[in-house]
């Protein structure tokens, strides 16, 4: 899916953080200047803020926002101040709707000029924001989930092209079947899923996403049907990782033998060859001693 797929989800957060008072830049010194597209003026003046108050997480989403658009830095820079803010953005819901606008024209961008873990991230991260601000209506969320999916799949080809890490690929596989788990969920089965699959998903290179619930998944196991079954589907993608390591070695793909398998397979073959060189060799030394004459 390209880009332009997904322009309908960006137009219309950047809508609501437009108009509402609530997360959007009403208010604020460089509002008018935001909404007239003066972007220029506006990091000048958001800039001038942040030597005043430089750990302000709002003035640094803002101050990425307005760089998008003036590009006086580069994508990897913007994404990395964009993770430093990460855990204070998840604590001010009032900045949801603008943070997952950021996020999402960050990765998307991103994913056009500098793929790899860190433009993954910011995708899971913009997912996670457009969950919790409920800006999105269920046509676009399904879009989104689409995109999502599709990404997912798209960097875990690209991830083995790069010869990233096993643990790597691994979790990008996890975090697809756990998406493409919500698919199967309908009604309030499915809602309850999306709030279960966060905390339940083990995610140690994709940054984890808070439990929107706020229920201990362990605690709710013993009470809720649904919550057992989501707990009984993450056990069988463990015991379906650790059968494969059993059969084709550790952090190997179910389905791909480990190249660590041919090498020994080689060196055997190699061995066998230099054994039997070295068995004619003797052969033929132990007949000129028995026969010196020929």
């Amino acid at each position: 899916m390209s880009n332009e797929a997904i322009e309908p989800v960006l137009d219309n957060l950047w809508d609501q953080c437009s108009s509402h008072m609530i997360g959007g830049p009403m208010g604020l010194p460089w509002a008018q200047f935001v909404k007239s597209g003066d972007y220029a003026q506006a990091l000048k003046l958001i800039s001038e803020h942040l030597a005043q108050s430089p750990e302000c997480a709002a003035t640094k989403l803002w101050w990425v926002r307005c760089q998008l658009e003036c590009r006086e830095r580069t994508l990897p820079e913007l994404g990395e101040k964009l993770q430093d803010i990460l855990p204070q953005l998840r604590k001010m819901p009032t900045l949801h709707t603008l943070s997952a606008f950021t996020f999402l024209k960050t990765a998307l961008s991103m994913r056009s000029e500098a793929p790899g873990r860190l433009a993954m991230a910011l995708m899971s991260q913009a997912f996670e924001f457009c969950e919790h601000c409920k800006a999105l209506g269920s046509e676009e969320e399904d879009l989104l989930h689409n995109f999502y999916v599709n990404e997912i799949e798209q960097e875990v080809q690209r991830a083995r092209k790069r010869r990233e890490t096993k643990t790597y690929v691994f979790t990008l596989q996890d975090e697809l079947r756990v998406e493409l788990a919500k698919n199967e969920a309908t009604g309030a089965d499915g809602e309850q899923m999306r709030q279960l699959a966060r905390p339940l998903a083990n995610r140690p290179i994709l940054p984890q996403r808070s439990n929107g619930a706020g229920v201990s998944a362990a605690g709710a196991a013993k009470t809720d049907p649904m919550t057992q079954r989501a707990l009984g589907q993450q056990t069988r993608l463990t015991a379906t990782r650790r059968s494969s390591e059993a059969r084709y070695g550790r952090g190997s793909v179910r389905g791909q033998r480990p190249r660590r398998r041919w090498s020994v397979i080689l060196g055997i073959l190699f061995l066998t060859f230099l054994a039997g060189l070295a068995g004619m060799f003797l052969f033929d030394l132990i007949g000129q001693v028995s026969y010196p004459g020929k």
